[in-house]
């Protein structure tokens, strides 16, 4: 559940203009559901969220890409 005010009126952070923004959507629920991806750059995102450590190294699962189905334009 996430409060539409955190995912749409987040306020740049000073001296950050053109730098990237990142939301992530995570899920506590049973594993075993793949995630519809909803990006067709969603292997990117993923990635670059590896890359950065923004699970601090304590959630080696949190962006795997087995959580996730092949991305599918007409969905």
């Amino acid at each position: 559940m996430l409060h539409s005010a955190l995912f749409h009126a987040r306020r740049p952070q000073p001296l950050g203009q053109g730098r990237p923004r990142y939301f992530v959507d995570a899920s506590y629920c049973a594993t075993g559901t793949q995630w519809p991806p909803v990006k067709p750059y969603w292997r990117h995102m993923l990635r670059r969220a590896r890359e950065l450590s923004l699970d601090r190294g304590r959630w080696p699962e949190l962006f795997a890409e087995h959580h996730f189905t092949e991305y599918d334009p007409a969905r």
